[in-house]
């Protein structure tokens, strides 16, 4: 089902194929930052799966990839997540703040320049999924993937964009909206489309809210074969060995929660080949029954 494409998996699904693009590789957080109603004893039971990948079992932290997919479907060129981006200003978050990471150069590797992306998708509007939406140019924030169609979430943007009006101040939320997506708007290139809506080419979208007020699943299927591009519904495999951890960053606990057991409800112990947005290792990779809970089984 996999073949390399250089340093970079390549994973096919009929027709289509998917290639990662890494921004910042194996980030370190605190396991209590992270989770904090959770015991540090669930990764340590989980060790002969987590460890070293995913979990650093000394210093007590989870591991965590910001990364982009990039869907081939023959029809178009499609990069799914635009992870943290270079140069923005985020104060807030030191493992964000004025990266320079070799982003675009890894795009190259794969074959593809910034001209070459068709449709940007992000599953949510968070300040890690909408960073390189833009690049810096001669002071002024530009579309990064100047062909591209960049498709939003309806809800997801009404929500942000309502709440960066009312808090403008906001220092986390506000300098990603400012220049990450009103950029985009202003070049013309946004779409706004609902929760459901059908990209073609065997690319559709399904409601995953929760983590989010608009967070979307992205699907593809081709020849019978699918796979499930899921943001952050699932944000470490941590929680498939307890899914009752839920993290900090969880706008609405309940709902997210919902969307998740919904979720491995219909992946788990299928051929769907799922895609998280922040896992480690190489990513990607099935859900499997294990107990009374789940593992994650990476493809090699």
């Amino acid at each position: 089902m996999e073949k390399k494409s250089g340093s970079v998996k390549r994973i096919s699904i009929g027709e289509i194929s998917i290639d990662r693009v890494v921004d910042q590789a194996g980030a370190p957080l605190p396991f209590g930052f992270v989770y904090p109603n959770a015991d540090w004893s669930v990764c340590e039971q989980n060790a002969d799966w987590l460890a070293p990948d995913h979990i650093d079992l000394t210093a007590k932290m989870v591991l965590m990839n910001y990364h982009s997919y990039v869907v081939r479907t023959g029809q178009s060129t499609i990069l799914i997540e635009a992870c943290i981006g270079n140069d923005k200003d985020r104060a807030t978050s030191a493992a964000f703040h004025m990266q320079n990471s070799k982003y675009i150069e890894r795009l190259a590797s794969i074959g593809l320049k910034p001209e070459d992306i068709d449709v940007v998708m992000c599953s949510h509007l968070h300040p890690d999924h909408t960073g390189w939406n833009t690049k810096l140019v001669d002071g002024t924030w530009v579309p990064t993937f100047p062909n591209a169609q960049y498709v939003f979430g309806k809800e997801e943007y009404e929500y942000w964009n309502a709440r960066w009006q009312d808090t403008p101040e906001n220092p986390f939320f506000a300098p990603s909206f400012l220049d990450s997506v009103l950029p985009v708007i202003e070049s013309g290139q946004a779409e706004f489309v609902s929760s459901d809506h059908d990209l073609g080419h065997g690319i559709w979208l399904e409601p995953g809210f929760g983590h989010s007020p608009g967070h979307i699943i992205i699907n593809a299927e081709s020849k019978g074969q699918e796979a499930v591009f899921s943001g952050d519904i699932i944000h470490h495999p941590v929680q498939l060995a307890d899914p009752s951890i839920v993290p900090f960053f969880d706008q609405d606990a309940e709902m997210a929660m919902q969307t998740r057991m919904k979720l491995l409800d219909r992946v788990t112990d299928t051929s769907t080949f799922v895609l998280p947005a922040h896992f480690c290792g190489t990513s990607g990779g099935h859900v499997r029954s294990h107990d009374n809970a789940y593992r994650f089984e990476f493809a090699d």
